[in-house]
Formats: structure tokens, sequence, C-alpha cells
């Protein structure tokens, strides 16, 4: 895109709008993701699964296609999984991302961020069905020479594409249990991130 486009410069305008008052290098209120305690066990998909149809099928859809505005114009709750959906190794396609996210929003008018909905096991749960490449197709980044991580150190623990500096594997790394993940980072001085 041209730097002088319209577009750029209202994209530039939107950035600098939305930084406004906000101290460089330093946190707001807020910008910390919600507290997540992680069970003992991997995470369940097919828990999640019925989490997802109670919980979430009527906004997201029962495939998790999303929901469309009447004027087909944008979605009004995104897809899940699928053609449209994010992409695998985004942020959303780790668990422990977007559960935080789950527990701290949906479903969508009843969770809040002081207030969660779910339990942080059914959090979880529902984010392993949503994320379950087993099941669910969704998008591949064109460009696969590229590392995700070209720093592995600063991997996430819930990263499902290797290598790792630990010896546990891609599956574990998807759906746990991450406390032994988790343990293993510390006792060997590594990053624990989520």
């Amino acid at each position: 895109m041209p730097l002088d486009s319209k577009e750029m410069i209202a994209m530039v305008c939107y950035m600098k709008w939305l930084s406004a008052n906000v101290p460089i290098g330093k946190h707001v209120r807020g910008d910390e993701p919600i507290e997540l305690e992680i069970p003992d066990r991997a995470a369940d998909p097919e828990k999640g699964a019925q989490i997802y149809a109670t919980n979430c099928s009527s906004c997201h859809g029962k495939n998790g296609e999303g929901m469309w505005k009447p004027d087909s114009s944008t979605y009004i709750n995104p897809p899940l999984w699928g053609a449209y959906s994010f992409q695998r190794g985004s942020s959303p396609s780790r668990v422990l991302k977007i559960a935080a996210f789950i527990k701290a929003n949906m479903p969508d008018k009843i969770a809040k961020w002081q207030k969660p909905f779910l339990t942080d096991e059914q959090a979880i749960d529902v984010a392993a069905f949503i994320n379950d490449d087993r099941i669910h197709l969704r998008p591949q980044k064109k460009d696969r020479t590229m590392p995700d991580y070209a720093d592995t150190r600063v991997k996430p623990i819930d990263y499902d594409t290797g290598p790792y500096l630990d010896s546990f594997s891609e599956l574990q790394h998807k759906f746990g249990p991450y406390k032994p993940i988790i343990e293993y980072h510390k006792a060997h001085n590594l990053a624990v991130i989520y």
C-alpha cells in the first residue's frame, strides 16, 4: 500500500489515536491477560465440544463458520475454524492463549473480564476443541520456509510446532498437560510463555 494513500493515512491516524495518552514502554490498566489456573490434566476437546454446543454455537455457528451481518459486509462473530478462520500458528491457535480470551469475554454479553462465566478448565477445554486441527481445518501460512519462532527461547509453551528446548511432544505442547512443561522450563531457566 502506498505510504501516502488515504487508506495508509487513515490507519496511521487510527493507530496514533489508539496510542494517545499511553505511556511509552509502560503497561496500562487492563493490558495484561486474565490469569488462568492450569489444570493437572490435558485439555479435553471432547468436553470442549459439549461446552461449545451449549455456549458458543449460537453465535459462532454449529460448524464454527461464524455469523455474518445481514448485509454480508463483515462478520458479527468470526469463524473459529474453516477456510476463513485464523491461521494455524497464529496466537488464537494456541490453546492457553485463546482460553484466556474466552474466559474473559465469552459467552458474549454474559462474561466480563472481572466476572468470567466459564471456569478455567471449561475455557481451556473449549479452546482445545476449537483448535483441534485433527477435526477442524484452518488456513495454512503460505510460506512455511521461515520458522514462526526463530528464537526457540521465546516460543510459547502451548505452541504446537517444534523444535522445542525440551523433550515434550507437539501434542503435549498443544493440549497439555502443561504443568510438567512449565516445571521443566522453570527448572532449566527457560522462559514460561503462554
